[in-house]
This record gives structure tokens, C-alpha cells and sequence, in this order.
């Protein structure tokens, strides 16, 4: 999930602070539909037009949770793996003005999935096998397009699939120069691949974040009712007995 290089060197932000007030998936949709006025027959404007917003939207970082926020995935995040506290759950990255490529890209696909438009993920691998970088592919107009709302690359006409930008030799050139080298690795490697199709990011990853928030919530209240419980008193031939000692 983490990026082992620096793939923001040279990236030029168009983040506005404005677009926080978009801090709910519903505001999100709202927006959406502003922006292509409705028309969601037109796939590739409404792709478009998800790219464009989460641009806009989101400055390059991760979205960390907070001990106040899950406290449990915070801890198992601090002390475990520290993927445990980065925020996968959509309708918890919109709260946060930061978001990674992994935590774009699920908001992205949350996107494509609700407007029936059929996605992949493309993954920059590392050569220890971990991914060093995400984006997406978006399907429509009988081809696959590429995305990187992120990394923020140059726009080319028609947003060409990941297949015709290495094939044409341009991924290097809509990226900033910076990134030129690694992009040049991952090409020589071949490891760049379209993975995961139709499959939200962090599928895994999104149920564990709802069970921890739940327990970092209301565990306080179950172990309060386990102590009542054990210390309650039962009465057996008229004697009044402990709960904790009938389970000793």
C-alpha cells in the first residue's frame, strides 16, 4: 500500500482547500452531478469528471486515522502494521483533505461502481513484489482508459489505455521528469499490471476498519456489562452465590 519511492517529487498540486466542504459521499455525488449537469449517459465525461474533482478535492498524502477516530486500528497500526490505521472505508477518506493513490483510487472506483462503469486497478509493483504505486483504468467507448487523479499526470486527448501509453512510449512524458527513471524501471521490469477487475481496492481491509471503529466505540460497554455479569449474584438452595466463582 505504501509507496517505496517518492513519487510525488515534481508533482504540482491543483488541490483547493474550498472543496473540503466535500466531506460526505453524498456531497461527493452531488458534485458529481453538477459537474456533467446530469448526463451520466456520457461515460467519458463522467469518468472525466471523477478525475478532475478528486484532483481538485484531495492533496497527495495518506489519510491516517486517529486514536479519537478508531483507536484500535491507530494501536495495531503503530505497533502491528501500519497499514491497519490508513483509512480505506470511502465515507471516511471524504472527511480527510489528504488521500493517497491507493485511498483515491477507491473513492474512484466507489464512483465507477455506483455509475455501473467497469474499472480495474493498475499497479506499479516493486521488486520485493509490494505495489509501489496505484491508478485506475476505467472501461467505456469499447476500450480501457487510464487515470491517475493522484500524481495528477498530463491529460492526453481521449485519456489512452495504459496498453497505447507504453506502447506509444508517453507514460514517461505525462509524468514529471523526476519520476522518469522509476517509471523507466517499472517498464523495463514488467512491472506494470491491470489487476483486480470490477474488485473495489482494500476489499479486505474495509470490513476489519468497520468491525475495529465499531469495537473502538463500545468495547468500554461490553466489558462493563462482562463485569456486571460476573459479579452478579445467583442464588442456588437459597444461597447467594458469585457468577465468577461458578465459572472457576
Amino acid at each position: 500500500m505504501r509507496p517505496a519511492h517518492n513519487f510525488t517529487s515534481g508533482i504540482k498540486e491543483t488541490f483547493n482547500a474550498k472543496t473540503m466542504a466535500i466531506n460526505t459521499i453524498e456531497k461527493l455525488e452531488d458534485t458529481l452531478a453538477a459537474r456533467v449537469q446530469n448526463n451520466y449517459a456520457d461515460t467519458g465525461l463522467l469518468v472525466n469528471s471523477i478525475d478532475d474533482l478528486l484532483r481538485i478535492r484531495f492533496f497527495h498524502s495518506y489519510s491516517i486515522y486517529t486514536y479519537k477516530e478508531n483507536w484500535i486500528a491507530t494501536l495495531l497500526g503503530n505497533y502491528v502494521w501500519q497499514d491497519f490505521k490508513y483509512v480505506v472505508i470511502p465515507q471516511h477518506i471524504i472527511k480527510y483533505p489528504m488521500a493517497a493513490c491507493s485511498q483515491q483510487g477507491i473513492l474512484f472506483q466507489y464512483l465507477l461502481k455506483k455509475h455501473n462503469v467497469k474499472f480495474a486497478t493498475i499497479q506499479f509493483q516493486n521488486n520485493d513484489g509490494e505495489s509501489g504505486h496505484y491508478a485506475v483504468n476505467a472501461y467505456y467507448q469499447g476500450s480501457w482508459h487510464y487515470f491517475d487523479s493522484n500524481m495528477e499526470p498530463k491529460k492526453l486527448k481521449g485519456n489512452p489505455s495504459m496498453q497505447s501509453l507504453l506502447h506509444d512510449s508517453l507514460l514517461t512524458k505525462v509524468y514529471p521528469v523526476e519520476n522518469k527513471k522509476w517509471l523507466e524501471s517499472k517498464i523495463k521490469g514488467g512491472l506494470i499490471h491491470r489487476i483486480n477487475e470490477n474488485r473495489e481496492g482494500a476489499s479486505t481491509m474495509i470490513p476489519f476498519h468497520y468491525f475495529t471503529a465499531f469495537m473502538s466505540n463500545w468495547l468500554w460497554l461490553f466489558l462493563a456489562l462482562l463485569y456486571i455479569i460476573l459479579n452478579s449474584k445467583v442464588y442456588i438452595n437459597g444461597k447467594a452465590i458469585l457468577l465468577n466463582k461458578l465459572t472457576n
